[in-house]
């Protein structure tokens, strides 16, 4: 607690043996005290005054008739002490050093030390006036720590206290722990992935990037298409460039199997017939909204996800593919950082994870190069500040494919804010789309995996 002493000059030396008497408590760590003649050379001696009086927990009064006849110390120092105390945020204590008359002062309704208010100066011996004094200090400084207000964080945005976040904390602690070893968040589909992130928390900005163009796009496809059909919840998906004819033709080689080849030929078989025939009715319910304007800007993105949360009552999932074609109306040095905000500001506001896949400006043609830093993002780098997770698509061979067709990727966690960073093994399979996990030392020159 932060005290501050107000007495007249001409009491210096009952402000030095104060001092002195609470070297104690400042000992112990329960106050820190502060007083005019701690003024440094040079300073405004008002304005540090002012500020202190501001800072300070405790005011104590050194009551004399010298400190009553003191304009300063009277009229404002007291007066805003007085203020300080109304509210419930300060604590006057009078400390009555010598006789006077303040029967009718502001602070005559303040209950003054030593006991019975009788002036130090009065006492035979002066010493155990102040060991009174810091006695009735001790006790009262402990009442009023425990009694004193909590801020209200209401009146102060952005400010929280870490006593206002524990409850919160516990409580989502607590819910973990009922589902111990199990996805707590929005699964993705990806099993590896999933015990990874323990799946995708809403509120929160999650950061794809590759060299690997369709493969990044094929991947949150993945993602959008489990939660929406799979999850039943309401999914956003943006993507310029990207038909939203294409994107069903995506969800619906992934779901069957059948590779979009065939479907570009109408070579099916009956077999395929089938599976497609049973798979319709999931596709056709699916809550998953898609936007495939070729201009889109952040603020469009912005509105028309609120939009459709509202219209929806909610929306499990944002995504958007190729975030570097996402514009901002404003022309501005900063517009990534902007539109990172933003996003970010979306995610919190509905409740919902928000995915974005990102190019690497630095990868090479055929994706192999290992990438582990923010800074192959190129102008995007910054997103990083924003995200709760980046992670990186590497080929790990192009020579390297699976019976079927599937080829070996690896998602590199390069950026995880409340977990583990490393490589996770994939298995991608282009002609439909499909991404599924691989076991883990599948790819031997593997450094590390998760």
């Amino acid at each position: 607690m932060r005290i501050f002493i107000s007495y007249s000059h001409k009491d210096s030396s009952y402000k030095d043996d104060l001092v002195e008497h609470l070297s104690p408590l400042v000992r112990e760590g329960v106050v820190t005290t502060w007083h005019d003649r701690e003024i440094q050379a040079g300073e405004g001696w008002q304005g540090k005054i002012d500020e202190e009086l501001d800072r300070a927990d405790i005011i104590l009064l050194l009551i004399s008739s010298s400190f009553i006849a003191s304009n300063y110390c009277y009229e404002i120092e007291m007066q805003k002490a007085i203020a300080g105390h109304t509210t419930g945020q300060k604590l006057v204590i009078p400390i009555v050093i010598r006789p006077c008359d303040w029967s009718n002062a502001p602070f005559s309704n303040l209950q003054a030390v030593p006991t019975d208010a009788r002036a130090i100066s009065s006492w035979s011996n002066e010493d155990e006036a102040w060991i009174d004094v810091i006695s009735k200090l001790r006790s009262t400084v402990q009442q009023f720590r425990l009694a004193r207000p909590s801020l209200n964080e209401g009146e102060l945005e952005g400010l929280r206290s870490l006593s206002g976040c524990l409850s919160e904390v516990m409580e989502a602690l607590d819910e973990a722990h009922k589902y111990q070893g199990q996805i707590t968040g929005i699964p993705t589909g990806i099993e590896s992935l999933d015990y990874s992130t323990w799946g995708l928390k809403p509120g929160k900005l999650y950061v794809f990037a590759s060299s690997l163009n369709l493969a990044k796009g094929h991947l949150v496809a993945n993602i959008a298409t489990h939660v929406g059909i799979h999850g039943g919840l309401p999914v956003f998906w943006y993507s310029p460039y990207v038909r939203a004819t294409e994107f069903t033709q995506w969800a619906m080689s992934m779901e069957t199997g059948i590779s979009m080849q065939q479907f570009a030929s109408g070579r099916l078989d009956v077999s395929d017939w089938d599976k497609l025939n049973a798979t319709l009715g999931k596709l056709n319910d699916a809550p998953i909204y898609i936007d495939d304007s070729t201009q889109l800007d952040i603020e469009k993105i912005d509105e028309s996800a609120r939009l459709l949360a509202k219209e929806c009552g909610g929306v499990g999932l944002i995504i958007v593919n190729n975030l570097q074609l996402v514009t901002f109306k404003q022309n501005s040095r900063n517009q990534q950082a902007y539109i990172a905000e933003r996003l970010n500001l979306l995610a919190q506001e509905l409740g919902a994870p928000v995915v974005v896949t990102l190019p690497l400006t630095s990868a090479s043609a055929d994706g192999t190069k290992v990438v582990n830093t923010p800074d192959d993002l190129g102008e995007w780098k910054r997103i990083e500040d924003q995200a709760h997770f980046v992670a990186v698509l590497h080929q790990f061979s192009p020579y390297s494919t699976r019976p079927y067709g599937g080829a070996d990727i690896d998602l590199e966690i390069a950026h995880h804010f409340d977990g583990n960073t490393g490589y996770l093994p994939l298995i991608y399979f282009s002609h439909r789309a499909k991404f599924e996990s691989a076991p883990l030392g599948t790819n031997e020159t593997k450094k590390s995996a998760i």
